[in-house]
Formats: C-alpha cells, sequence, structure tokens
C-alpha cells in the first residue's frame, strides 16, 4: 500500500486528498505545456518551486494532527449550513482566519522548515474537498461544487498572505543605505526595497513563521538588528519599554502626595473646633443671639 492509499484511508471518506494542491491556484488543463517562451525566469522558477513542493508527499502523522485540530472541527462546524445561496459570503471571514490558523499550527507542531509547505497544501486541498461535498449536498448549482470550493479557499489564501506580508511589510526595516534605517518596507516607496520585499514573499510561501523570517532578515548580509522596526526585549532594550510606565507611577503618585497635603491643610485642628461644632448644632441657637443682641442695645 503506497504513502498515498494509507493517507486516503487515515483521512476517510469526508475528507478525500488526491494529493496536494495548493488552493491558490488554478487546476493546470491537460493539455500542451507552456513553452519556455511564455514565462520569464522568475515565473518559471516559482512553478518549479511550487511544483516540487506540490510532489512532495506531507508526513501523515503531522497531515492528520492538522486534519484533527483545524480542518475536521471546522467542516463540522459548518455542515449542513453551505446550502444557503449567501453561504460563498459567509465563508469569507471564516476561511480567512482558517487559513491563518493553518499556517500558525503547522509553523509550531512541523519543526523542520522544509516539511511545511506540503502539509499546509495538503491541509488546504483537504479543506477545499470537504467544502466541495457540503456545497455538493444543497442539490443542483450553476456551479461545480469543487470549483466553487477551489475559487472560496484560494480567496482566503490570498487575503491572508496580503495581510501577513502587509504585517511583515510593516515590521522590518529597509537595509538600503539610502534610506539609513529610518523606513519600513510598506512605507519606502524605492526599488531598494523590492529585494527585501521577494525574501519575505518567498519565506512566507516556503512556511516560514514571522519570528523566523524576522531572524533571517537579522542573518542575512546586509540585515542585522535594525532590520527590526521593534526592537527585541533584551538586555538594555527592556529600559526603554520599562520607563514610560516608571515615568507615569512616578507623576501618579507625585500628584497624590500633593493632593493629600493639600486636603490635609484644609481640615480644621485644635480643641476649641470641637467644642464649638456641637454649640452650632443647638437649634436655639439663633434665639440666644438675637437676646443678647437685645441686651447690648439696652
Amino acid at each position: 500500500m503506497t504513502i498515498l492509499s494509507t493517507l486516503i484511508l487515515l483521512l476517510g471518506p469526508s475528507v478525500a486528498l488526491v494529493r496536494p494542491q495548493d488552493a491558490g491556484e488554478e487546476r493546470a488543463p491537460a493539455g500542451r505545456p507552456a513553452s519556455e517562451g511564455e514565462q520569464d525566469k522568475e515565473t518559471k522558477g516559482d512553478a518549479s518551486k511550487d511544483k516540487k513542493a506540490k510532489d512532495a508527499m506531507p508526513d501523515p502523522r503531522s497531515l492528520e494532527k492538522a486534519l484533527d485540530a483545524l480542518i475536521r472541527p471546522f467542516l463540522g462546524g459548518w455542515k449542513g449550513k453551505l446550502a444557503s445561496p449567501k453561504a460563498k459570503e459567509s465563508l469569507r471571514t471564516p476561511l480567512r482566519a482558517l487559513m491563518g490558523d493553518i499556517e500558525s499550527w503547522v509553523g509550531s507542531n512541523v519543526r523542520e522548515v522544509g516539511e511545511r509547505r506540503p502539509v499546509i497544501l495538503a491541509a488546504r486541498d483537504a479543506l477545499a474537498a470537504g467544502l466541495a461535498i457540503e456545497l455538493g449536498g444543497g442539490g443542483p448549482r450553476s456551479e461545480d461544487p469543487r470549483a466553487l470550493a477551489d475559487s472560496l479557499v484560494k480567496g482566503a489564501v490570498k487575503e491572508y498572505t496580503d495581510f501577513r506580508t502587509d504585517r511583515l511589510e510593516r515590521s522590518i526595516i529597509c537595509w538600503c543605505p539610502n534610506e539609513n534605517w529610518t523606513r519600513t518596507l510598506a512605507g519606502c516607496g524605492e526599488g531598494c526595497a523590492e529585494e527585501q520585499k521577494k525574501l519575505v514573499k518567498d519565506w512566507v510561501e516556503e512556511g516560514c513563521t514571522d519570528e523566523e523570517i524576522m531572524r533571517r532578515m537579522e542573518e542575512h548580509p546586509k540585515g542585522g538588528p535594525r532590520t527590526r522596526a521593534v526592537p527585541l526585549l533584551t538586555g538594555t532594550n527592556w529600559f526603554a519599554y520599562v520607563f514610560p510606565f516608571l515615568l507615569f507611577g512616578a507623576a501618579v503618585t507625585l500628584v497624590a502626595v500633593v493632593l493629600r497635603r493639600v486636603t490635609g491643610q484644609r481640615k480644621p485642628a485644635g480643641p476649641h473646633v470641637s467644642e464649638a461644632a456641637p454649640a452650632a448644632l443647638d437649634p436655639d441657637w439663633d434665639q440666644k443671639i438675637e437676646e443678647e443682641l437685645k441686651e447690648l442695645e439696652r
């Protein structure tokens, strides 16, 4: 029995896994392969890298754990709810969040970076297969259920990848000498940032976590600690983060001390005050004052 057959048996009939395929790519139609003149070198390199990742079989144990942790619970939560015509729109946000959960889970549970992308692609493909089964249960549709499921997953992958890439570009400083470490990749309009943006894109597709990407930027010959827009909390860097809180605490303490002194000075003191207080509460006090004033007038 091949590994592929074993995976199909493990996944069961509800989630059919034919082979890892990136949901963010169109299914290649049968026919003549593209000639070399139809693609430039960069496109051919990316296609070769994607094909290699798709042809690589994911680790069955890692994939099974990912399906148990994320894919099957997600499909179970939407079971019987995808027959509505509005299902496509209602799935958009949850699917985008699930793409992030898949990448985070694989990044945390698959140690070797080279083994992550096949698991991610297989999980996406299994998700699309499961969605197609649920979408197909809603009766005849004008759109093929698998094509619709692939489209939904593809859109979610693109939205989350764009969001994550933008977040990383706002966290990395451009290492161009002309910028002098003053702009992030997102804030740099010059072409000098393209090299780092390309690295970020490649490392995201490879399956690296955000911290691994930041560390690779630091370890790059052109990089270093200054590539981080927000430095790590190590050594003396802690003081830069703690100082504002210390300053705020000192200011609050100073205000409390001043208020206490001011209110303390306004409090009445001495025995004559305590003796005068009962007289002020005497109900006949006004009448007594009038009688004394009359006696003085005589």
